[in-house]
């Protein structure tokens, strides 16, 4: 297995588009009691600059350990990889100033902050309407259409275009996190974990 160590960067032509996010054959592995543990198994991707990307997978396949050795966030074990041009490995801190990333904990993490005061306010997007977005725009990009980008989407039963729940994500202050429980984008469990739950108590969360 080969040790990444600011591999060069493949030669592309010329007339090539621009690459926003290139890897070649990302491994991760994770050593336990029982044995090695492939988590990424030689990834191969690439994203043009202004593409929309769905790197889909089931769970455990590996989605959310790539993107964070994309992100710099996890050292690979092999392979390459580039994000705008600068090596994850050689040069994180190159990548780190040109990306933006938010991830599932995310929101988890803002909301416990509002319930504990670090924070006036969060944002957040109802779980459901967001998902029927993403796959509006899916299917669009499938059957080779351009899909709508600035603030409505076409609503796949009525044909209708309706405002992106992509681009209006509401307010959340400390009297609105129970709802975003409620309406299951985050479990009671994970955010009520240790300190966390006299805040729920507190705060009406159930």
């Amino acid at each position: 297995m080969s040790q990444v160590s600011g591999d060069p960067r493949p030669a592309r032509e010329d007339s090539a588009p621009a690459l926003a996010v290139e890897a070649e054959g990302l491994v991760k592995q994770y050593r336990g009691r029982g044995g090695t543990v492939d988590a990424v198994r030689g990834v191969d991707l690439s994203v043009h600059e202004r593409e929309v990307f769905g790197f889909l997978g089931p769970n455990g396949a590996g989605k959310s350990t790539t993107v964070r050795m994309l992100t710099t966030m996890t050292h690979p074990d092999a392979g390459a990889a580039w994000v705008a041009g600068h090596d994850v490995v050689a040069d994180p801190q190159a990548v780190r100033r040109v990306i933006g990333v938010t991830g599932q904990d995310a929101t988890l993490e803002g909301l416990q902050a509002v319930l504990s005061g670090d924070q006036c306010l969060t944002i957040y997007k109802q779980l459901k309407p967001e998902a029927s977005t993403a796959a509006s725009l899916a299917i669009d990009l499938y059957k080779g259409e351009k899909p709508q980008v600035d603030g409505q989407v076409k609503d796949p039963e009525s044909g209708a275009y309706v405002p992106a729940d992509l681009l209006k994500p509401s307010l959340i202050l400390k009297k609105d996190v129970k709802s975003v429980v409620a309406d299951g984008f985050v479990s009671k469990k994970d955010l009520c974990a240790g300190k966390y739950a006299a805040l729920c108590a507190a705060n009406d969360i159930k």
